[in-house]
Protein backbone atom coordinates (compact mmCIF):
# COMPACT_ATOMS: atom_id res chain seq x y z
CA UNK A 1 0.00 0.00 0.00
CA UNK A 2 1.39 3.39 -1.16
CA UNK A 3 1.69 5.85 1.11
CA UNK A 4 -0.94 8.18 0.22
CA UNK A 5 -3.45 5.24 0.93
CA UNK A 6 -2.03 4.40 4.46
CA UNK A 7 -2.12 8.23 5.16
CA UNK A 8 -6.28 8.27 3.67
CA UNK A 9 -6.91 5.46 5.38
CA UNK A 10 -5.51 6.61 8.97
CA UNK A 11 -7.21 9.69 8.58
CA UNK A 12 -10.65 8.53 7.77
CA UNK A 13 -10.29 5.88 10.83
CA UNK A 14 -9.38 8.93 13.21
CA UNK A 15 -12.07 10.51 11.70
CA UNK A 16 -14.73 7.35 12.37
CA UNK A 17 -13.69 7.04 15.83
CA UNK A 18 -13.77 10.96 17.02
CA UNK A 19 -17.50 10.89 15.42
CA UNK A 20 -18.18 7.67 17.84
CA UNK A 21 -16.82 9.63 20.19
CA UNK A 22 -19.06 12.36 20.03
CA UNK A 23 -21.41 10.05 19.40
CA UNK A 24 -20.86 8.69 22.69
CA UNK A 25 -21.08 12.20 24.11
CA UNK A 26 -24.31 13.28 22.88
CA UNK A 27 -25.96 10.46 23.94
CA UNK A 28 -24.75 10.57 27.87
CA UNK A 29 -25.55 14.07 27.87
CA UNK A 30 -29.00 13.57 26.15
CA UNK A 31 -29.55 11.03 29.14
CA UNK A 32 -28.49 13.59 31.55
CA UNK A 33 -31.25 16.43 30.26
CA UNK A 34 -28.24 18.03 29.55
CA UNK A 35 -29.61 19.73 26.84
CA UNK A 36 -26.98 22.56 25.71
CA UNK A 37 -23.95 20.67 26.16
CA UNK A 38 -26.29 18.27 23.95
CA UNK A 39 -26.36 20.76 21.13
CA UNK A 40 -23.25 21.93 20.87
CA UNK A 41 -21.68 18.35 21.16
CA UNK A 42 -24.14 17.51 17.85
CA UNK A 43 -22.94 20.63 16.55
CA UNK A 44 -19.30 19.34 16.75
CA UNK A 45 -20.36 16.08 14.70
CA UNK A 46 -21.97 18.76 12.11
CA UNK A 47 -18.41 20.35 11.75
CA UNK A 48 -16.54 16.96 11.76
CA UNK A 49 -18.43 16.30 8.38
CA UNK A 50 -19.07 19.52 6.95
CA UNK A 51 -17.20 19.18 3.73
CA UNK A 52 -19.62 16.31 3.11
CA UNK A 53 -23.07 18.14 3.43
CA UNK A 54 -24.81 19.41 0.71
CA UNK A 55 -25.50 23.25 0.73
CA UNK A 56 -29.79 22.20 1.43
CA UNK A 57 -28.22 20.17 4.25
CA UNK A 58 -26.10 23.22 5.44
CA UNK A 59 -29.23 25.12 5.38
CA UNK A 60 -31.71 22.89 7.39
CA UNK A 61 -28.94 22.64 10.19
CA UNK A 62 -28.39 26.35 10.07
CA UNK A 63 -31.85 27.40 10.65
CA UNK A 64 -32.38 25.01 13.61
CA UNK A 65 -29.27 26.53 15.16
CA UNK A 66 -30.17 29.97 14.44
CA UNK A 67 -34.19 29.21 16.01
CA UNK A 68 -32.58 27.34 19.35
CA UNK A 69 -32.79 29.47 22.51
CA UNK A 70 -28.97 27.88 24.21
CA UNK A 71 -30.22 30.38 27.15
CA UNK A 72 -33.36 28.91 28.34
CA UNK A 73 -33.78 29.93 31.87
CA UNK A 74 -36.95 28.68 32.09
CA UNK A 75 -38.78 25.67 32.30
CA UNK A 76 -40.79 26.31 28.62
CA UNK A 77 -37.35 27.22 27.53
CA UNK A 78 -35.79 24.33 28.58
CA UNK A 79 -38.49 21.99 26.95
CA UNK A 80 -38.16 24.36 23.45
CA UNK A 81 -34.33 23.76 23.75
CA UNK A 82 -35.05 19.65 24.14
CA UNK A 83 -37.27 19.76 21.03
CA UNK A 84 -34.92 21.71 19.01
CA UNK A 85 -32.01 19.23 20.19
CA UNK A 86 -34.08 15.97 19.61
CA UNK A 87 -34.96 17.72 15.40
CA UNK A 88 -31.73 18.42 15.81
CA UNK A 89 -30.23 15.08 16.69
CA UNK A 90 -32.48 13.32 13.81
CA UNK A 91 -31.35 15.30 11.29
CA UNK A 92 -27.68 14.35 11.63
CA UNK A 93 -28.18 11.15 12.05
CA UNK A 94 -30.17 10.94 9.04
CA UNK A 95 -27.54 12.67 7.60
CA UNK A 96 -24.53 10.54 9.00
CA UNK A 97 -26.74 7.33 7.54
CA UNK A 98 -26.56 9.40 3.81
CA UNK A 99 -23.31 10.06 3.69
CA UNK A 100 -22.12 6.57 4.75
CA UNK A 101 -20.86 7.49 7.92
CA UNK A 102 -23.31 4.99 10.31
CA UNK A 103 -22.62 0.86 9.77
CA UNK A 104 -24.16 -0.78 7.15
CA UNK A 105 -26.73 -3.37 8.51
CA UNK A 106 -25.57 -6.97 7.56
CA UNK A 107 -27.23 -8.46 4.32
CA UNK A 108 -27.42 -11.90 5.85
CA UNK A 109 -29.43 -11.70 9.30
CA UNK A 110 -28.56 -15.55 9.83
CA UNK A 111 -25.22 -15.34 9.93
CA UNK A 112 -23.40 -14.01 12.61
CA UNK A 113 -19.97 -12.53 10.81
Amino acid sequence: MDDAKKVAFNLSQLMMMELHRLLQRTHNHYLNCEWTKCFHTLRCIKFNVIQNLTEDERKQLKEIELKTNLRAHSREGLEELRISTERYHEMIMDILEAHGYLVKEREDHKRMF
